[in-house]
């Protein structure tokens, strides 16, 4: 009774299973004597961390340095043991959640995780919140491991018919619920399209967003979603995800995915990269903002837009907007997933001279 009632409460949160981490997976990952990884996969994915009131995930975004399968896999196990470093967030794979072993057919492209039964004696809810941590970070490597497999003592988490559940990162959402104490607020600056996609408008909005999180990935996640008030138009694609952003002495790299590259209404490319500029440039922390796409800088944006170097803020492509207009939308902006955070490896070494109509 106590294990269909789990099965069918996880149906209902369109979630799937369960987890249970590792006492001692940095010994486990060290005795199986894989080969050393020398180079540098540059990529940016997220580590799905739970948050300490146990209510919610929170993916953080990572850059692995493992060029192998195997050596993805075990680097993955790993973050999700060791202790983040933004607070509030606690590891995934720790005690009393222990994983025993785990088995990658590369063949299938899945991974098979096999947990203690102390996983069984844990709140539903946090063996709900692992198990999505667990398939969310591990099965986002399309080609390499794309689905998650968890056993729990000598039973599988499996469907109806007792066949193993073959878990993908699609089948859960991060939050299960969203509180008001956990959300920040701020006023910003989005940058949309102008109604005939000609120019960008500038509309002053209130944002709230999760604590722990970043304003930075908050503004961009707005600039995704489209305005909600007024006439201006969505300026990105809604294809457009943001991989990975970093942040230090008023340079913000920000990593999307080929989505950003795609124009909206016919409209110049400009103007997907001056909403994303002029929006990051107006918080206090940033002066200037590199783009690049999937972990490398882009060499052919369209409409021959220059890509290759750090860009300030501009109102070349900005329309003139009255007051009356700049305030006009007080609709609230609430995150139902907590954006990446800023990930932990230094960006490119860019240079570049402001123009004359750049933020100091």
């Amino acid at each position: 009774m106590r294990k269909r009632k789990f099965i069918c409460s996880l149906l209902l949160l369109c979630l799937i299973l369960a987890l249970s981490g590792c006492q001692n997976i940095k010994s486990l990952l060290a005795s199986r004597n894989e080969e050393d990884n020398s180079g540098s996969t540059r990529q940016g994915y997220s580590v799905y961390y739970i948050n300490e009131e146990e209510t919610r995930l929170t993916p953080v975004s990572y850059r692995l340095e493992s060029t192998t399968e195997d050596g993805i896999v075990e680097e993955m196990l790993g973050l999700l043991a060791d202790t983040p470093e933004q607070k509030g967030l606690k590891p995934i794979i720790t005690p009393p959640v222990s994983l025993q072993r785990y088995e990658y057919d590369k063949d299938s492209k899945t991974i098979s995780l096999y947990l203690d039964q102390t996983f069984d004696t844990l709140p539903e809810t946090t063996r709900v919140l692992i198990t999505a941590s667990l398939v969310k970070s591990l099965s986002q490597f399309s080609g390499i491991l794309d689905y998650v497999s968890i056993c729990v003592g000598d039973r599988w988490i499996a469907d109806a018919d007792g066949n193993p559940l073959l878990m993908k990162n699609e089948d859960f959402v991060v939050a299960l619920s969203g509180s008001n104490q956990m959300l920040s607020e701020a006023t910003v600056n989005l940058y949309f399209a102008s109604s005939d996609h000609t120019k960008l408008k500038q509309l002053a909005m209130p944002l709230k967003y999760e604590s722990g999180s970043t304003l930075s990935a908050a503004v961009l996640d707005a600039l995704i979603r489209g305005p909600v008030a007024g006439d201006c138009q969505p300026v990105l694609s809604p294809n457009t995800h943001v991989n990975t952003i970093y942040i230090k002495d008023g340079l913000c790299q920000v990593d999307f995915n080929r989505g950003f590259l795609e124009k909206v209404a016919g409209q110049d490319f400009s103007l997907n990269v001056y909403s994303v500029v002029n929006t990051l440039a107006g918080l206090d922390e940033i002066n200037q903002v590199l783009i690049t796409v999937d972990g490398a800088p882009v060499k052919e944006a369209p409409d021959a837009v220059d890509l290759s170097e750090a860009l300030w803020p501009s109102d070349t492509y900005v329309e003139e907007t009255s007051a009356a207009e700049t305030s006009a939308s007080e609709t609230q902006i609430t995150e139902t997933e907590a954006p990446a955070e800023t990930e932990t490896k230094a960006p490119v070494d860019t240079e570049s001279k402001a123009p004359a109509d750049s933020k100091k």
